[in-house]
């Protein structure tokens, strides 16, 4: 759990200090921290999976608000989305693969879920929640956007980083 503590602040601070057209390198770049999560399966999803594509990652909880708002845009976008271009995965930061599997098949959701436990950081701001990450092919980030996620939003930057 300690690891755990030091890659979210790490991701914090990471996040935090890109501004509008500034790229930082993904976590899994050059020998950086590497982050995993648990698979609704019982595997381990790694970020290295989505090398040389464009990576999107999710951030949210069935607790918040926006998150469960924003499920339906997230599956959609998991859709349209072609796996050989694009890595995407929305780890949940709470509850058990059984819970997030229950919250996914209520809801009819089929796009890529893993869990990442965060219970030892406190409870997290439900306005810090959902928050997507964008990493183009070389794994720098190109955007981070908190809070209610539409699709449009995710497309069109991803479609630019596909040209």
């Amino acid at each position: 759990m300690r690891r755990l503590l030091l890659l979210l602040l790490w991701l914090t601070t990471l996040v935090g200090g890109v501004r509008a057209g500034e790229v930082e390198p993904l976590p899994t770049a050059h020998g950086g921290v590497q982050l995993e999560a648990q698979g609704l399966d019982g595997k381990t999803v790694s970020l290295r999976e989505g090398r040389g594509r464009v990576t999107v990652l999710v951030f949210w909880s069935p607790e918040s608000m926006a998150s469960r708002k924003s499920m339906g845009e997230l599956q959609r976008f998991a859709d349209m989305a072609d796996a050989r271009e694009v890595f995407f995965l929305a780890i949940s930061t709470t509850g058990t693969a059984e819970s997030i599997a229950a919250f996914a098949r209520a809801r009819g959701l089929t796009l890529p879920l893993a869990l990442r436990q965060a219970d030892d950081l406190g409870t997290l701001p439900e306005q810090g929640l959902p928050l997507a990450l964008l990493f183009d092919q070389e794994g720098r980030l190109r955007q981070r956007r908190v809070g209610l996620i539409r699709l449009r939003a995710l497309l069109e930057p991803v479609r630019e980083l596909l040209k």
